[in-house]
């Protein structure tokens, strides 16, 4: 009488399970002698590789045997992940939002270095920030991390006081002088652009400074003085002159 004999089908290798155990299942009536493909001997035989792997059972006493195999998958591919690079936080975008791609066959799980779980995060500092995909079928994983720079520095901007618009001084000159590590824009009051703005009314005027870089503003006001006013002059005494 052949013994029987069964190898239950096992879960796939993969980044969570590097090995698994297969076992020889046998009804002989008795002892018996096992040999894998391998050459091994024992009932039981632990494998790291995807294969299909058999045995062969011998009845020690009539010597019939049984043979059986099974397969074995081993899934240990990695994902890919990347996160573009995105444009700085400033003045203008206070976020920005990181989106991770992958490439994986089946569906993953995410997780930032803020813990969040989906795919994309809004940030709003500057920061190295980081994810971790896994795939939920083989359990390997990949990463992926991107800098964001954040540029929330404003310039500064005077305005020097000049004197006041007189009957000989009829114009005075504005200047604009900022300390911004960046080149600018200037908006007056009046529309003008540039950095001076030459004035020839007493009046209350302001300038805003746009860095071009991080679209941060600054703004400063001066009042200018005008006095044109004529003094009054007159003559007096209609007296007659005599000898």
């Amino acid at each position: 009488v052949n013994p029987t004999v069964t190898i239950p089908a096992v879960g796939q290798i993969d980044c969570a399970t590097t090995v698994r155990t297969l076992v020889a299942n046998t009804n002989a009536a008795h002892a018996v002698s096992y040999e894998w493909n391998d050459h091994s001997t024992a009932s039981n035989l632990v494998v790291t590789e995807g294969n299909a792997y058999s045995v062969t059972v011998t009845d020690n006493v009539n010597s019939c045997t049984a043979s059986t195999f099974v397969s074995v998958v081993k899934d240990i591919v990695n994902p890919t992940v990347t996160i573009p690079a995105v444009d700085q936080i400033d003045c203008a975008n206070a976020n920005r939002t990181l989106v991770a791609n992958t490439n994986a066959a089946h569906a993953v799980s995410y997780l930032w270095s803020t813990t969040a779980t989906e795919s994309s995060i809004v940030v709003t500092d500057g920061n190295a920030y980081s994810v971790t995909v896994t795939d939920n079928v083989n359990s390997c994983v990949a990463s992926a991390t991107v800098s964001v720079v954040k540029d929330v520095v404003k310039p500064t901007v005077n305005v020097p006081a000049v004197d006041e618009i007189n009957c000989t001084e009829t114009s005075q000159t504005l200047m604009a002088q900022t300390t911004s590590a960046h080149g600018v824009s200037y908006a007056w009051s009046d529309g003008s652009t540039l950095s001076n703005l030459v004035v020839t009314e007493g009046a209350n005027y302001s300038v805003e400074v746009t860095d071009n870089s991080n679209f941060c503003t600054a703004s400063a006001e001066i009042i200018v003085s005008k006095d044109v006013q004529a003094p009054v002059v007159s003559i007096s005494g209609n007296e007659l002159l005599t000898c």
